[in-house]
């Protein structure tokens, strides 16, 4: 079941988004590879609307709310999910940065740290605690970082067990990017002289 007590009317007109009636100024932020989602960050960088705008027979945009959800009660490594609209497909979370790859292209001098990396190590134990797996992890750019701090987002191809409904009785059986090997067990992380790689549940290098 989604939760209930986040479930909220939310709007976006324009840079301007209403969520039960109390309006946010926003600013879109432009997707660099993709066109899947909108992302509106609040001008105070305090608050990200997401609203997801492909792969919705996939029931991508209930299976973050989902899982979000669920994770906020175990992790402090995720988004906070603030509310929801499940007729607008729209997500009001906290504000957790920029990609670790931007952050990267940012500061291509600065190696990862190993208080990043440990984070990173910490995100891969919990998940494998809660046999939750992200399903659709590419080399940094499903990371946040703000002051130093990690987040791990885009749990729209995420998944508990081999159970990819994520218990709650959706997922038509398949990925835009091929069919879900069963067998697999992802997210796989192995670390060369701490490099992470990663990979999905199509036993791609990702």
């Amino acid at each position: 079941m989604l939760p209930e007590d986040k479930l909220a009317t939310i709007t976006i007109k324009g840079n301007e988004v209403n969520v039960n009636g109390k309006k946010y100024e926003t600013y879109k932020k432009v997707n660099e590879d993709t066109d899947f989602s909108n992302i509106y960050i609040t001008t105070d960088n305090k608050y990200v609307f997401k609203r997801i705008t492909e792969f919705l027979e996939y029931d991508v945009f209930e299976r973050e709310v989902y899982l979000l959800d669920y994770l906020n009660d175990v992790c402090n490594f995720t988004p906070k999910l603030i509310k929801y609209d499940k007729d607008t497909k729209i997500m009001m979370m906290n504000y957790c940065g920029i990609s670790l790859y931007n952050w990267k292209q940012k500061y291509n001098s600065m190696p990862i740290s190993a208080k990043i990396l440990d984070q990173m190590k910490n995100i891969e134990k919990t998940l494998k605690e809660h046999n939750i797996k992200h399903n659709d992890i590419k080399l940094y750019d499903e990371f946040l970082i703000l002051n130093d701090k990690l987040y791990l987002c885009d749990f729209g191809w995420g998944s508990i067990g081999n159970d990819h409904s994520c218990k709650i009785g959706l997922w038509n059986g398949k990925k835009p990017f091929g069919y879900v090997n069963f067998s697999f067990n992802p997210p796989i992380f192995t670390w060369d002289n701490n490099n992470p790689k990663f990979y999905d549940n199509m036993d791609n290098t990702v």
